[in-house]
């Protein structure tokens, strides 16, 4: 008999403990209890689901699952107190809480944090009025007003399963009750919990839930994406809670534990009554008030300056602005005046024409006490049929400040055109001073041209003198002598010709192609660039045509092409031993490219490029990194002008690092040519 008596004494000590499910934490998940801390965040007014009430005591559904979980790991959450659930969504985006309560649909939580497994599933149900009939469809009454509670995370699959409704979002679920019983809303979509708690918590009478949405709020809790560990720990946690102890306290907080308003109905009587009381008080005292001071507060509203009243046509009443405006001491000096008598009278009749009805403000000739006229703007106002205010504002300084500012714009004008005459004309020096350079540069490159040229000239005479003094000039030797004469003469005269036609001025733009632009100006620069060993490379794949001043286009390559060798030269430090590999290193590339609407012309160099500290200043006028003798410093400045000025184009600069082509890379970019193919 004792034996069945243990047996059954043992059975009955498993059941009790059945429900207290063993959780298996790994030894990393209960050092990471040990050694940290975690806060937490939810709704402060969501009752029953969570809320913190005025002792800031955190309670509801939530909160007594959330003390078992605290009670299982034997640790506390630190809980962060929000306003509303909106400043809590805005922690979640900083992840600012490790562990946050939501719904599992929603979408501003799931961004940073993983939600655990669904512990409380609670319908989301329709309330209409008692009378109206039951819903089994929302969509077959999508005419009428039907609202829920902005920021719930079941919203987004609200919207989803109804799409063709439109819906009217409430700031709480109480806006969204009463506005049922009102008649503001036809319907209302809430959780079955806060409906049934909001319901009896308000005592509101006249409601019912009338359907349901087939809408699952699956409550859960929210981990830190970056804390898989502590995700794993509260996951098993919740899931070691039974099913007895969730009813239990769902249960506790539909029936039992609704923070109860106990509302003195008596003493609410009293209020109302005492209140109404006050009110009839207030709007007897507001009626003899407004009558009372009717013209004080027209005449408060209507305007500070110089205001005056008249009854009938008669003045009978002005503020101190209108008596120093005209100049009088008293208004009992001019009680019953007309309202002309304080107008010019050039401007009588038209006054008489602004006094038939309330007028927008008008410009108006006052005449002081004195007999001065002032200008000023007016404003009229019609009170009843007899009470007239009228506004003044003297416009005599602001008259005088509109002429003195008028005088002020001419001259400013005036300066503003002089300076940009002054500015067209240095420029236009400059243009002159920075082509004379490039003259005085191209002389010299004339006279290395001319210098073989000269040289076979010299010998050819030399030769036909001794000839002549041998007495062997023949005939086969003189036609020699004259072919080859006349061709040197003709090679000097095209060079004379290629450089005036370099400098020809052009009035209008013209359509011309850019790639003959660039190879006549390499035909002037080539002896130049080749007595220096300069390797000059012009990748011309087709033409490219633009519109614009060809001989300004090519007078800005020349310099930059030409500061381009002046560094090569400067910059030369390759092996002197090694002549020919020096010579080779020295090189200039130009390429032209083009998409929809521009043409980019490119030319860079490999000689170590521009120091950063002046790369911004060397567009700037005057500004050289040459000595005084070598350069005037305006060869960039005045092909930046030639380019951006002229030529509607952009020029800039840049450095090229990669190796082995280290150097200078100016771009011109301009707009190609409606004929370009």
């Amino acid at each position: 008999m004792f034996k069945y008596l243990l047996i059954i004494f043992v059975l009955f000590i498993n059941t009790l403990y059945a429900n207290e499910t063993k959780i298996n934490f790994t030894s990393q998940e209960k050092e990471y209890l040990k050694q940290n801390t975690f806060t937490y965040a939810g709704d402060p007014n969501w009752l029953p689901f969570e809320a913190f009430n005025k002792q800031n005591k955190y309670i509801g559904i939530i909160s007594e699952h959330i003390d078992i979980i605290e009670q299982k790991l034997d640790i506390k959450f630190k809980k962060i107190i929000t306003k509303d659930w909106l400043e809590t969504l805005e922690l979640s985006k900083n992840t600012e809480a490790d562990i946050i309560s939501g719904d599992a649909a929603d979408i501003v939580l799931a961004k940073n944090y993983k939600p655990i497994d669904t512990y409380i599933q609670n319908p989301l149900v329709i309330v209409t009025r008692d009378d109206h009939p039951f819903v089994t469809n929302l969509n077959h009454l999508k005419d009428k007003k039907i609202a829920f509670a902005n920021g719930g995370g079941y919203s987004a699959d609200i919207l989803k399963k109804y799409p063709d409704i439109k819906f009217i979002k409430t700031d709480t679920i109480h806006t969204g009750l009463l506005g049922v019983k009102s008649g503001k809303y036809d319907i209302f979509i809430g959780t079955l919990a806060m409906t049934d708690y909001s319901i009896i918590q308000m005592g509101i009478e006249g409601i019912k839930i009338a359907g349901d949405t087939s809408i699952t709020m699956n409550l859960t809790l929210f981990i830190n994406n970056e804390k898989p560990l502590l995700h794993s720990i509260i996951n098993k946690t919740m899931n070691s809670i039974d099913e007895t102890q969730k009813h239990n306290i769902i249960s506790k907080w539909r029936h039992n534990t609704i923070e109860k308003v106990v509302v003195d109905y008596t003493l609410v009587w009293k209020i109302v009554g005492v209140s109404i009381f006050l009110l009839l008080i207030g709007f007897l005292f507001v009626i003899t008030l407004r009558n009372n001071n009717k013209k004080l507060n027209q005449l408060l509203n209507s305007t500070i300056e110089a205001v005056s009243i008249f009854e009938n046509g008669k003045l009978i009443d002005g503020n101190k602005q209108f008596l120093e405006m005209y100049g009088y001491n008293s208004i009992k000096d001019i009680k019953g005046n007309s309202p002309l008598d304080f107008v010019s009278p050039a401007q009588h009749e038209f006054v008489k024409s602004k006094l038939k009805n309330s007028q927008e403000p008008y410009e108006l000739d006052m005449i002081k006490a004195n007999g001065e006229i002032f200008p000023s703007l007016v404003r009229e106002t019609q009170i009843d049929k007899n009470i007239r205010i009228t506004s003044v504002m003297d416009l005599t300084e602001l008259k005088e400040t509109h002429k003195k500012l008028n005088e002020l714009n001419q001259t400013l004008e005036f300066k503003v055109k002089d300076e940009v005459e002054k500015n067209r004309q240095k420029d236009k020096l400059m243009l002159h001073q920075s082509r004379l350079a490039q003259m005085g540069e191209i002389i010299s490159m004339i006279a290395h041209q001319w210098r073989q040229p000269l040289n076979s000239l010299s010998m050819l005479n030399q030769s036909i003198i001794l000839k002549y003094n041998k007495d062997k000039l023949d005939k086969e030797y003189f036609e020699y002598f004259k072919i080859n004469s006349k061709k040197q003469i003709q090679n000097m005269s095209k060079t004379i010709d290629d450089f005036r036609d370099f400098f020809k001025p052009e009035k209008e733009k013209t359509e011309f192609c850019i790639n003959d632009t660039i190879d006549n100006t390499l035909d002037i620069l080539k002896p130049i660039l080749t007595k220096n060993h300069i390797k000059i490379i012009f990748e011309n794949k087709e033409d490219f045509i633009i519109t614009g001043y060809s001989n300004e286009l090519g007078q800005a390559i020349l310099n930059i092409v030409n500061n381009a060798k002046d560094a090569l030269v400067a910059n030369d430090i390759c092996d002197k031993s090694n002549s020919t590999s020096c010579h080779d290193n020295k090189q200039i590339n130009i390429t032209l490219t083009k998409n929809d609407e521009n043409i980019t012309l490119t030319i860079s160099d490999n000689a170590g490029g521009i120091p950063y500290n002046i790369i911004d200043k060397i567009f700037d006028p005057y500004f050289s990194t040459k000595d005084e003798k070598n350069g005037t410093g305006l060869g960039l400045y005045m092909s930046k002008i030639i380019i951006e000025d002229h030529m509607d184009g952009t020029f800039t600069v840049s450095n090229s690092t990669a190796s082995p082509q280290i150097g200078a890379i100016f771009k011109i970019e301009l707009k190609q040519s409606k004929n370009n193919a």
